[in-house]
């Protein structure tokens, strides 16, 4: 945040201050990664956090004795391959471990799908409820992958400034033109037209089975209010499908020691870059200097001057919060008013004392629930679980989606 849009508590007084040339506000996963970049490129950096320790909703915490979880986060998200290599994460302590197969979903006869990394092995278990679905699944598999290609390119592309369009902004640009190319002219017109349809609609082109159709459709939903047959979802299924590691619909795989080890990696990868993290250091607001951001006042008192501020809080947060909505420019101030928060996930946590029993799991049952389990038979089972979403209330019938971490990371 810098430049004459940020609004501050009070005006900054001349005093001998801390420099710095970044401050980051958050130490969540989105701002660690921020302060990394920020500080291998050679800026002096400082994270400010309010909560005693690092990650934001990517933590571990013992929640019943010798029990951890990743309280908030599920295990399965993970940043882009391009943050892990290049902050090399790895040797700053993250493991991540694969796993196979990507969804298991039991279903109320007593059968399950099981739905595998190989394509090939997937079609086999798709035969017991469809031989067409079975046949049509690896060309499935193909053709959105190279749909998600370009729908990931787009989500690493900074958005132009459309009303001032310039030079730059169509440099930023150029990556995806490879992806476009490669595509061709009948599946650029395939990618125009599934971008805004109801996931329901695209999965009714491809498959007849209805067990098919939810355990796909329902990585199109997770954590957001909409349900299978709202425009737009297909989208969502691809922008997933773009940022998993499966070459599939869905990340399989959890982080070893929880949530909380990845923010431990980039917290790493910040100092080690030379940038400073200081935790339970709330941010009251901004300090201003002739119009521009200076830096920041710490809740009792301690400011800190740097030539820019970037947040990793909510827009809300941020420009209502920290700043004064009214030294913001009123259009931008109605912008930001106009952010929806729409997402709803509720988050279970189960100390067991061995695995949960699926009738439909059967012999090996430990391998099949090794990756997520999901409770969602039908594509109308989905839509009338998102349905009590919209007006505030929990499903009585709700979409669920579990893993059993301890099976990769006792």
């Amino acid at each position: 945040m810098e430049s004459e849009r940020a609004g501050a508590r009070e005006p900054m007084e001349a005093r001998p201050m801390s420099q710095y040339d970044v401050i980051v506000i958050g130490a969540g996963h989105n701002g660690l990664v921020t302060a990394a970049y920020l500080a291998k490129a050679g800026r002096r950096v400082l994270v400010l956090e309010k909560r005693p320790r690092v990650g934001g909703i990517a933590v571990t915490e013992e929640l019943f004795p010798g029990f951890s979880f990743s309280t908030c986060a599920p295990e399965g998200c993970r940043l882009a391959s391009e943050v892990d290599e290049e902050l090399q994460l790895a040797k700053q302590g993250l493991t991540w471990i694969a796993a196979d197969p990507v969804v298991f979903a039991p279903q109320p006869s007593g059968e399950e799908l099981t739905i595998w990394r190989d394509p090939v092995r997937s079609a086999e278990e798709i035969g017991r409820f469809s031989a067409k679905d079975a046949r049509r699944y690896p060309d499935f598999v193909a053709t959105l992958s190279s749909l998600a290609d370009v729908v990931g390119g787009l989500a690493k592309v900074v958005p132009p400034d459309l009303p001032a369009l310039g030079l730059r902004d169509l440099r930023a640009m150029l990556p995806l033109a490879g992806p476009i190319r490669r595509l061709g002219r009948r599946r650029i017109n395939d990618l125009l037209r599934v971008l805004p349809m109801p996931v329901a609609d695209l999965l009714n082109e491809w498959f007849e089975s209805d067990v098919v159709k939810a355990a796909i459709a329902a990585s199109a939903v997770r954590d957001i209010t909409w349900g299978p047959k709202e425009a737009g979802t297909a989208y969502t299924l691809l922008f997933n499908w773009a940022l998993s590691d499966t070459g599939l619909f869905r990340s399989a795989g959890i982080v070893k020691g929880g949530m909380g080890a990845l923010s431990g990696a980039l917290a790493n990868a910040v100092r080690a870059a030379g940038g400073e993290i200081r935790c339970s250091s709330p941010v009251e607001g901004l300090l201003l200097e002739s119009g521009r951001v200076a830096g920041v006042s710490l809740v009792g008192g301690e400011r800190i001057a740097a030539a820019s501020v970037a947040s990793s809080a909510d827009p809300r947060s941020t420009f209502f919060g920290i700043c004064e909505p009214r030294l913001l420019p009123a259009d931008f101030v109605r912008h930001v008013r106009n952010v929806k928060y729409r997402g709803s996930t509720a988050r279970v946590h189960l100390a067991l004392s061995g695995l949960p029993e699926f009738t439909a799991a059967g012999a090996g049952k430990a391998e099949r629930l090794a990756g997520a389990i999901q409770i969602a038979p039908t594509i109308g089972y989905l839509q009338r679980a998102y349905d009590s979403t919209k007006y505030g209330q929990m499903s009585s019938v709700p979409h669920l989606d579990a893993s059993i971490p301890t099976l990769h990371d006792p």
